[in-house]
């Protein structure tokens, strides 16, 4: 068993050594990776929008492997798309929280990051 927190990422090649009850050993080179953390950073709040003006935010993430994928279900109409985009133009006014969801990886080096984020629509200047 290979177990740890490890300090960073990366590739790293050893040697493992197993040793029978009866004393025979058996050497191989194993391979270990560690990705990046994934890890979303914008912050909340979001921009604030306003009822009927088209409104876009772009949600950005780090660490993981490959592209990411983004999900969830913003308020007032809006929309998430797969690349991280919230637009859409706001049809309700107010304050109100959603959690969208970063993916990155296949397989053995899938992760996922999820974050709420608060929004406020105002209704335009008079």
């Amino acid at each position: 068993m290979v177990s740890g927190t490890p300090s960073g990422s990366g590739t790293t090649s050893f040697d493992a050594t197993v040793t029978s009850g009866d004393g025979q050993t058996e050497t191989a080179s194993l391979e270990i990776t560690v990705y990046p953390a994934l890890a979303i950073t914008t912050g909340s709040p979001l921009a604030d929008g306003t009822l009927g003006v088209a409104y876009s935010e772009t949600l950005s993430a780090t660490g993981g492997t490959g592209s990411y994928g983004w999900s969830g279900s913003p308020p007032f109409g809006l929309s998430l798309s797969a690349g991280g985009v919230v637009s859409g133009t706001p049809v309700s006014t107010g304050t109100a929280s959603f959690n969208a969801t970063v993916t990155s990886g296949s397989g053995q080096a899938a992760q996922s990051e999820t974050q709420s984020f608060e929004i406020t629509v105002d209704y335009p200047p008079l």
